[in-house]
């Protein structure tokens, strides 16, 4: 009886815990989309191996130092994508095309099955995967 006091504050703690780290994790500001579940952006997992497949094939027809904007098909897998990208590509600036939406001072795009013809590019290739790469028109290379 006298552990039942102790017992209800540790639980209570714990549970807090629990709900203030999830809320966080949840929380726009944090920067971490709630919809997308970090493990299927790891290592190996079929996301980013299409995405390592696309960069492969992509890094070729980029200009060395060229910047390169990224976008995901679901806006929750930008986040992840973008910084794979950033990982794949340490050659080139990387941006979240989000944060540029005048595109200006970026050469290309990199973006899976999302349709990006009204912003003035050229499809420079189609990828594997899915993936397209564009050129910005009007944009001199580096």
């Amino acid at each position: 009886m006298r552990r039942a006091p102790l017992v209800v504050f540790l639980a209570w703690g714990c549970a807090s815990l629990v709900w203030s780290a999830a809320q966080r994790l949840g929380h726009p500001a944090s920067g971490i989309p709630p919809d997308v579940h970090p493990v299927l952006w790891r290592e190996g997992n079929l996301a980013v191996v299409r995405l390592e497949k696309a960069v492969d094939a992509a890094r070729d027809r980029i200009q060395p130092g060229a910047v390169v904007a990224f976008a995901c098909a679901r806006d929750g897998d930008t986040f992840y994508g973008y910084h794979w990208a950033s990982y794949l590509l340490p050659e080139h600036q990387v941006l979240a095309l989000r944060d540029v939406p005048d595109l200006r001072g970026v050469h290309y795009v990199l973006t899976d099955k999302t349709p990006a013809t009204s912003r003035g590019l050229k499809l420079v290739s189609q990828l594997p995967a899915g993936w397209m790469l564009f050129r910005v028109r009007g944009e001199a290379l580096p």
